[in-house]
């Protein structure tokens, strides 16, 4: 989640296309199959699943960075519980307001 220039077996998902540039629609499909109600947002539980899916067998290193940015992310923009689903892509855009 928080660079683009090293991608583990163990990231987040495509969510960038060559170049580094985002991908808006590989966020948005990565995030309607986390998303069950509909809302646009994740509760911690969804968003813990996203970050598990992700994990490559042998990538040990990955799983640990991709658990510290799940932790960090929650830590930094929960509200109530939750995370909007505007709040997450600004941490993959690196637009967080």
């Amino acid at each position: 989640m928080l660079t683009h220039f090293s991608q583990p077996d163990s990231g987040s998902g495509a969510q960038w296309q060559g170049g580094g540039r985002f991908d808006e629609e590989a966020f948005n499909a990565r995030f309607s199959q986390f998303d069950k109600t509909g809302w646009g947002f994740l509760t911690g539980r969804e968003l813990w699943r996203m970050v598990r899916s992700n994990r490559g067998a042998w990538d040990l290193i990955g799983w640990l960075a991709a658990t510290l940015e799940f932790v960090t992310a929650w830590v930094l923009l929960q509200k109530e519980g939750r995370v909007s689903k505007e709040d997450l892509r600004g941490v993959y855009d690196v637009c967080i307001p």
